[in-house]
């Protein structure tokens, strides 16, 4: 919410409104200056302010990560974190586009949002607690002669992947 205006006609248009800001740094402290005529976007009233925070850089992500899968010759690549709003983002995207992606979730609950969104239940893989995960990947990789994966979790699944 715009909090205070340095002024001019786009500013003050936006005193009291939720908005979202690109450019510049400091994106995630409490308090920022945005330069109004360029990076200041007033949201909807009903858009939570959490959906506002990943207005322009979840979709700008998704296309990046399909543009980077499908200049290299790809149509199908592995995304963990699938159950994220990055993660439903590419599951409705790749869909349009004609691509595939090989959602990795945690649990069978976020197979199931996936599924309700028109994810391939074949091609939504629970890590869970076990390593059973792994296998079924390898096969989808073998299957899909898969040469791209996205890891948004880090850690030890960088390296399984």
């Amino acid at each position: 919410v715009v909090v205070a205006s340095g002024g001019g006609v786009f500013a003050n248009a936006l005193m009291g409104k939720k908005v979202a800001v690109i450019g510049g740094s400091g994106s995630y402290a409490q308090y920022i200056v945005g330069d109004a005529a360029k990076g200041v976007f007033s949201l909807p009233k009903r858009l939570p302010v959490e959906a506002g925070c990943a207005f322009f850089v979840n979709p700008f992500t998704a296309v990046g990560i399909m543009e980077s899968v499908r200049s290299k010759g790809g149509k199908t690549f592995i995304h963990t974190a699938g159950a994220s709003q990055l993660g439903q983002m590419l599951v409705k995207l790749c869909k349009k586009e004609g691509m595939r992606v090989i959602s990795v979730v945690r649990r069978v609950e976020q197979k199931e949002l996936l599924m309700k969104i028109g994810a391939d239940p074949t091609e939504v893989v629970v890590s869970g607690s076990g390593d059973a995960w792994k296998s079924e990947l390898a096969v989808l990789i073998k299957e899909h002669n898969i040469k791209h994966a996205f890891d948004c979790i880090s850690g030890p699944t960088s390296g399984e992947l």
